[in-house]
């Protein structure tokens, strides 16, 4: 997307956007809910994503899906090892977010950005839970399509 245009967009999706009312169904009973849980680490084992949380539980997973709320500098995410964050491409002029393909993957295959961080590559709405479904949506079509191979 151009420059330009991104930054058009950027200030049209200033405005406020209501939430979106497809969300609760799309997560209730289906993915796990980790209340006031903090991650500490990420790392690979056995190619598998392990996640420390500050209470000292942990857990593996094929995928994570990151929401890392409104402190958006992919610097400060402090569960991503800092060898990692020093392979992430950034968009061109904003080093403060990670520059995504059109299904939200980052330059490190199977690391996907939804939520505030992808704005910058795929536009302002996706700051808002108002673009998590077509996030959501391609990114399983993705993560779907690279099992298939």
């Amino acid at each position: 997307m151009p420059r330009p245009f991104k930054r058009f967009l950027w200030k049209a999706g200033s405005v406020t956007v209501p939430i979106a009312h497809f969300l609760k169904p799309l997560v209730e009973e289906k993915v796990p809910k980790l209340s006031n849980m903090t991650v500490n680490r990420a790392s690979i084992e056995n190619n598998k994503v392990q996640l420390k949380f500050t209470n000292g539980d942990e857990t593996y997973a094929d995928h994570i899906i990151l929401a890392s709320g409104f402190h958006i500098h992919l610097d400060k995410l402090p569960f991503l090892e800092d060898r990692l964050k020093r392979k992430i491409i950034r968009e061109k002029g904003h080093s403060a977010f990670p520059k995504l393909n059109q299904n939200f993957e980052s330059n490190l295959k199977g690391l996907y950005f939804a939520g505030p961080l992808s704005a910058h590559s795929h536009g302002p709405t996706f700051r808002f839970i108002l673009g998590l479904g077509k996030a959501s949506r391609t990114i399983v079509r993705s993560i779907s399509k690279q099992e298939a191979n």
